[in-house]
């Protein structure tokens, strides 16, 4: 993908597009175990002790788009409805749901700005983009596939991931409750600091040929 990179990279950089007319957005899984940064301090020669994991942990997805001086945050139950209204274990996020859950609620904030998302299926549908264009929303069209180095938002789950860790949650319940909780304390500085590196990293994809 490293040429599609730099083809899209170089396209926006052209437009000269304000940096405060630009939300980033992604989804994120969270579950219950560590993903913080701990140190151990061991012998010459003796191991560390291996970080246990629990494989199907209690998880929860989330939805987030940042801005300067913006966020938003939404968090999704683990259990859906089916068609004939029966509550079925996880979360799926189809094209209605993105709407009506991500969307529809901060589309009016967005207008005259431009919309960062992955090539998520249900990003990329004709009615997600056709509702964003009806309410005035541009889009990144065309992002390239696996650059998630390029999405600003990304560095802040890495954030979020550790202080949601320290917390260590023992449910769900109580990792969506830390999860909102961090998402709001973490400082609104570090999110602007995020995206007006944006060019910065347009520029470097460029330097250095995509990679």
């Amino acid at each position: 993908d490293c040429d599609r990179r730099v083809e899209e990279a170089k396209k926006y950089l052209g437009q000269r597009i304000p940096l405060n007319k630009i939300v980033s957005s992604d989804e994120k899984q969270f579950d219950i175990n560590d993903h913080g940064t701990r140190f151990q301090w061991v012998a010459p020669g003796e191991a560390t002790i291996a970080r246990s994991r629990e494989h199907y942990a209690p998880a929860l997805q989330v939805w987030g788009a940042i801005g300067i001086g913006y966020r938003s945050l939404e968090v999704f139950p683990f259990f859906r409805e089916s068609d004939d209204g029966r509550q079925i274990p996880g979360f799926r996020l189809n094209d209605e749901r993105y709407i009506r859950r991500c969307l529809s609620p901060r589309v009016r904030d967005w207008r005259g700005s431009w919309l960062l998302q992955d090539g998520a299926r249900c990003h990329q549908t004709k009615r997600v983009h056709r509702y964003l264009e009806e309410k005035g929303v541009h889009v990144f069209d065309g992002w390239p596939a696996r650059s998630p180095m390029l999405n600003p938002i990304e560095n802040l789950w890495s954030v979020l991931q550790e202080r949601v860790s320290r917390h260590a949650p023992r449910d769900r319940e109580e990792l969506a409750g830390f999860i909102r909780e961090e998402w709001e304390a973490i400082p609104q500085t570090l999110i602007d600091r995020l995206m007006r590196g944006f060019n910065r990293r347009l520029h470097h994809c460029v330097e250095s040929g995509g990679r």
